[in-house]
């Protein structure tokens, strides 16, 4: 009696291990027959719809823009659409050296307080610090140590 006891419990196990649900990771998903992970077409795509070839959210850095994921711009960590199906993207965070200004990602100048949202120069320094205009090709207001 043992060894159906033992027999039927197996036999228990194995058609409990086919009917658990299953998750797939990140940049995959269920395949038709529903018994493994298929890869999302896009390598971007953290989670593709049915299809595989649509993605429904896109890994860090990028953003959807007609089921495909697009880089974010230099700079920026996380973007998105500025509407739905359009082809500009909007800063939601920026990378490290990088300040949100509106809905852009500009480079940090160090020590500067208030920057011109149109020139993108800076207008206003911390304290002991002075407006130095820099000329030329890289021409923008940079905060020097007072003297």
């Amino acid at each position: 009696m043992n060894k159906l006891v033992i027999v039927f419990a197996i036999l228990l196990v194995a058609a409990s291990a086919r009917t658990t649900a299953f998750t797939c990771g990140d940049g995959f998903q269920k395949s038709p027959n529903g018994q493994m992970c298929e890869p999302c077409r896009d390598t971007n795509c953290k989670n593709c719809a049915g299809d595989y070839k649509t993605c429904a959210t896109c890994k860090t850095g990028f953003a959807i823009i007609n089921g495909a994921c697009v880089a974010c711009p230099a700079g920026v960590k996380e973007c998105c659409a500025v509407e739905k199906d359009s082809k500009a993207l909007k800063a939601i965070s920026c990378n490290d050296g990088y300040t949100l200004l509106g809905s852009v990602c500009v480079e940090t100048l160090e020590n500067c307080m208030e920057r011109d949202p149109t020139s993108l120069m800076c207008k206003t320094c911390a304290n002991g610090y002075w407006l130095n205009n820099v000329t030329g090709a890289n021409s923008k207001n940079v905060c020097a140590l007072g003297k």
